[in-house]
């Protein structure tokens, strides 16, 4: 089993790498820097991942390593279109320069219209998000274009699953865990707002785990059973399935 992580030197991509390479699973792990960070060189699991340069919006930098992959998995994205992007999201871009629709939306879209032609490449796991606020429209607009064409493929063509993260949250990233707090009381208020009163707060949703969110899309990717949108309650399914049979992989069904 091998996939392709698009974002793999990220806050989320390199725990999507660290947890398929603790599978045993094969990554090839794209971007445009080619190798891994320095940060996440000096981890043990980044010496079994192959770093590869290539733009996710260039095909020919990356069809040939796309072509040998099971399952592509996309964890490229940013929060904001501007400098506070790599401060809020951990993202290792700035995002300045850049827009919801080249970074969150395309760079996907371009990928997932390759690996539809290519036999060899089963499914396509995309990090989405639940929801988002008023301000942040546009970025949430970004994501659900990217899911309803790949709604559009067909099951034997591209088998896709979109994660439907909150805020990420992990220890390594300062104040996440705290923020996290917050959102899990914020978010319980706000069901019960929706439940007795109608309506609530868009963007208020359960945070998210980072681990049990890297551990769901490896299995999403390599599970054939699983496709469409995947919630917390279902990540947390999949994080545990991982972790009871980290070695079992389901077989590869042929492409037709």
């Amino acid at each position: 089993m091998k996939i392709l992580v698009l974002g793999g030197n990220g806050f989320v991509g390199s725990q999507i790498c660290r947890k398929a390479i603790e599978r045993g699973i094969e990554v090839v792990s794209l971007s445009r820097r080619g190798k891994a960070t320095d940060k996440i060189a000096k981890e043990p699991w980044a010496k079994e991942v192959q770093w590869v340069a290539g733009s996710a919006l260039d095909p020919p930098s990356f069809r040939s390593h796309l072509e040998t992959c099971n399952g592509v998995i996309h964890s490229i994205g940013i929060l904001l279109e501007n400098n506070l992007n790599k401060f809020v999201s951990g993202s290792q871009a700035s995002g300045a320069g850049l827009s919801y629709e080249q970074v969150n939306r395309d760079t996907a879209l371009v990928v997932a219209r390759e690996a539809r032609r290519l036999p060899p490449v089963q499914s396509f796991v995309f990090v989405s998000a639940k929801s988002a606020p008023p301000f942040l429209q546009r970025y949430i607009l970004a994501k659900r274009d990217v899911e309803n064409e790949l709604r559009t493929y067909g099951h034997d063509e591209l088998r896709s699953a979109f994660l439907y993260a909150g805020m990420i949250y992990h220890e390594s990233k300062p104040g996440s865990p705290q923020m996290a707090s917050l959102l899990k009381i914020g978010s319980a208020v706000n069901e019960t707002m929706l439940n007795y009163v109608g309506f609530g707060l868009s963007g208020v949703d359960e945070p998210t785990d980072l681990n049990t969110l890297a551990a769901a899309a490896v299995q999403a990717s390599i599970d054939p059973n699983i496709e469409g949108i995947v919630d917390n309650q279902r990540m947390g399914m999949l994080a545990t399935m991982a972790e009871e049979h980290p070695r079992d992989y389901p077989p590869t069904p042929e492409r037709r």
